[in-house]
């Protein structure tokens, strides 16, 4: 289930195309005539250094030039991340064609296919960075099922084919010709597939004449894996780019996108058990869910119903979701017998360590709890537990403690909490320790006993 079911890429798909008609081919001249200063624009923007956009585009322009050129930014990467590099934009049989010029105005005709695409072997990690700068500050890394989820998102939106046919005019100032309009404006000519219709996976399913018998809303792309389908307009506009993703969620309960999502209406799709709740719908097909989720564009058609266009999709899909092949399940190995925790630090190894007396203990292969039964010496626990998480989530709900080093690894402790990370970065052993006695009886604190257990608990965990 994805975190991220409002994630718009209507915007981004429809600017990184506009970057296609300065990318490729063409050698740069002397800004010294209008095709020129064409030319080294193209170079500029080419390379990345917008900082040279003063030397062709002019001053009213070169702002918003920039911000519609400058694909790393547009999504959230730094403009010397790696990951931007990951957009592979091509043009081919391009012309730049003086076609008129009076005194300091010119205009420049540019031709061209351009073509944009995302590597397979690089996708996963840039949609990763992307969904990683959309979240929240306190929100945690992305999980896998949200990278997977927006890959079908987003795929559409990486592989485009556009046909450009651009006036693009400029201004002579100080004697040098500028680029000064022209290059944001929209094509009328649509833009096109180059790739053909997924046959694999959810997208194998559907064919584009099908899903664009549904309503209103045209399709021409798409692009998914074997449970994510997302089809799209491939109109390199923002106010007309449109997008649905229909996801398969295998072996959840419909209930439990009620409790995250909320709900707007109940519903019956196809016969089968149904919500709505904004843009999307999800239908409880056996026991798997359907999440179709619908994207209308910046500026939506008034008489085209979001959840209307999902139930179409869904009613489209559902009888045709048997096709898709269980795969065969590999064996499973034997599991590798779990030491319990408590087998790690016995009563009489924290007895002697502490100087308290624990007289009961029980756990199982990541947690063991010690207890005192609560006689003279005062009653007193200690839990300690391996827990799946780094040590900056817990700094996320945890306000006061006070960072330090145990066994050498990063470590944080409260008055009653002690947290070491693991070497994996991805568990912590966590030790929480309450002591209720007499002054005579306690001797050390709770962090002084979290501490002792850890440092013993530690290098028997690490164990090969």
């Amino acid at each position: 289930m994805s975190r991220f079911p409002s994630l718009r890429i209507g915007i981004p798909a429809a600017s990184i195309l506009a970057v296609g008609i300065v990318v490729g081919g063409g050698t740069a001249l002397a800004a010294d005539s209008p095709e020129a200063a064409v030319n080294e624009l193209f170079d500029i923007v080419a390379s990345g250094d917008f900082a040279a956009l003063d030397t062709a585009v002019c001053a009213a322009d070169r702002d918003a030039i920039s911000e519609t050129f400058d694909v790393a930014a547009q999504l959230g990467l730094d403009s010397d991340d790696p990951l931007a590099s990951a957009l592979v934009i091509e043009m081919r049989d391009r012309s730049v064609e003086l076609i008129q010029q009076e005194g300091d105005n010119a205009t420049v005709a540019v031709r061209a296919t351009m073509s944009m695409s995302v590597s397979e072997d690089q996708i996963e990690g840039l949609v990763r960075a992307i969904i990683a700068a959309d979240a929240g500050p306190d929100d945690p890394p992305p999980s896998d099922d949200d990278v997977e989820m927006m890959m079908g998102l987003m795929g559409g939106a990486f592989n485009q084919t556009q046909r450009l046919d651009e006036e693009v005019t400029l201004v002579r100032e100080d004697g040098e010709w500028l680029v000064c309009g022209g290059l944001m404006e929209p094509s009328d000519e649509p833009a096109i597939a180059e790739q053909p219709w997924p046959s694999e996976g959810l997208c194998g399913l559907l064919d584009v004449e099908a899903v664009n018998a549904v309503g209103a809303m045209q399709y021409s792309t798409a692009s998914g894996f074997e449970s994510v389908c997302s089809i799209a307009s491939s109109i390199a506009d923002a106010d007309t780019y449109h997008t649905a993703t229909l996801a398969l969620n295998e072996g959840y309960d419909y209930e439990t996108f009620q409790q995250a999502f909320g709900m707007d209406a109940e519903l019956e799709v196809a016969g089968y058990p149904a919500f709505a709740v904004g843009d999307q719908v999800f239908v409880q097909v056996g026991d798997d869910v359907l999440q179709v989720s619908v994207y209308l564009g910046e500026e939506p058609p008034a008489d085209v119903d979001a959840v209307g266009q999902a139930v179409g999709l869904a009613e489209l899909v559902i009888p045709q979701l048997s096709r898709i092949a269980t795969p065969t399940p590999e064996p499973t190995p034997e599991p590798t017998p779990e030491v319990p925790l408590c087998e790690s630090l016995t009563l009489a190894e924290l007895n002697e360590l502490t100087g308290l007396v624990f007289e009961q203990a029980e756990g199982d292969a990541s947690s063991c709890q010690y207890m005192s039964l609560g006689g003279e010496g005062g009653f007193h626990f200690v839990v300690a537990y391996v827990g799946e998480s780094a040590l900056e989530s817990y700094k996320l709900w945890i306000t006061e403690y006070e960072e330090t080093s145990i066994a050498g690894l990063p470590a944080m402790v409260t008055g009653q909490q002690t947290l070491v990370e693991l070497p994996d970065g991805a568990r912590v052993l966590d030790v929480t320790v309450v002591l209720d006695g007499s002054d005579e009886t306690l001797t050390l604190t709770a962090t002084e006993v979290g501490t002792l257990v850890a440092e013993r608990l530690l290098p028997r965990l690490l164990e090969p």
